[in-house]
């Protein structure tokens, strides 16, 4: 296995600064391994550079799996943690981005979500967008269920009473008929 030395991490500088992500993070990664294999230890410092590089790939899920590792060794980096947050933020937006696709992205919808729930990390906002997606896929009593969570954390959130009741009449309302004698849709 090499050793690395202060030339290989100049190198890795030189790499992000020219924007060349990937060799960055194939040193930063046998660099990992070598300190976990060799020296039987981790680098915050690496973990983080790693998780930059994955970022800037675009690969969010890496990204955020590299930093959580380097917080778990240096809890209280504020950069990390800030960095984190960035990540869950920008991972919590795509949710957003999807909706308008429907059925054709629930998959991907659901896999974020889970993602989230996983990392402990379903806020109001994450609840509020999983309702508008469930709603999108005209999943209502999925929409119910979220929604009474979230009043329960929420209960004074205008909005949100008034999408629960809409939903409660809009339920109760199914397959009877309007005024012009048409069956509503459920």
């Amino acid at each position: 296995m090499k050793i690395f030395t202060v030339s290989d991490f100049k190198d890795v500088f030189v790499f992000i600064e020219n924007k060349d992500y990937q060799r960055a993070y194939d040193l930063l990664f046998d660099a990992q391994l070598y300190l976990k294999n060799t020296l039987h230890q981790e680098s915050a410092h690496v973990l983080y550079y790693l998780s930059y590089c994955q970022y800037c790939l675009g690969n969010l899920y890496g990204a955020m799996e590299w930093v959580s590792k380097a917080l778990e060794i240096d809890s209280y980096n504020y950069g990390y943690a800030t960095f984190r947050t960035t990540l869950l933020s920008e991972i919590e937006e795509s949710i957003d981005s999807l909706i308008p696709y429907g059925l054709e992205k629930s998959a991907d919808v659901e896999r974020i979500y889970s993602f989230l729930l996983k990392e402990g990390q379903v806020r109001s906002s994450v609840q509020f967008l999983m309702i508008r997606f469930y709603i999108k896929i005209n999943e209502i009593s999925s929409a119910k269920i979220m929604l009474e969570n979230f009043l329960e954390r929420n209960p004074n959130d205008e909005e949100a009473s008034f999408m629960y009741a809409t939903l409660n009449s809009f339920n109760d309302t199914a397959g009877k008929k309007n005024s012009r004698g048409r069956v509503m849709a459920a």
